[in-house]
């Protein structure tokens, strides 16, 4: 397996870990290590710590996409507002 599969799957075994409620140390069950083995037998699973990080890192990344996005949307609507003196809107902080 390629170092980007692995990557992407160990990225979508976060998601999936994340959105199904799933607890971290699902990854470190015998049954779920059997399944994944008898799937997948290539793919390593990451144990609960490794997977912990992962989702931390795959969060960090989101917070950060987002918080450029509403600045630059921040940003257009100020200069939209200086451009158009009879666009206005309330802002606080």
């Amino acid at each position: 397996m390629s170092v980007e599969t692995a990557a992407h799957t160990r990225t979508l075994l976060s998601l999936y870990i994340v959105g199904a409620y799933v607890p971290f140390a699902q990854v470190d069950d015998p049954g779920f290590r059997a399944y994944n083995d008898f799937v997948c037998p290539g793919l390593t699973l990451p144990s609960a710590r490794t997977l912990k990080r992962d989702i931390q890192s795959l969060y960090k990344e989101s917070f950060e996409k987002i918080k450029r996005k509403l600045a630059v949307s921040i940003t257009c609507l100020f200069n939209a507002a200086v451009v158009n003196p009879m666009f206005s809107f309330h802002f606080e902080y």
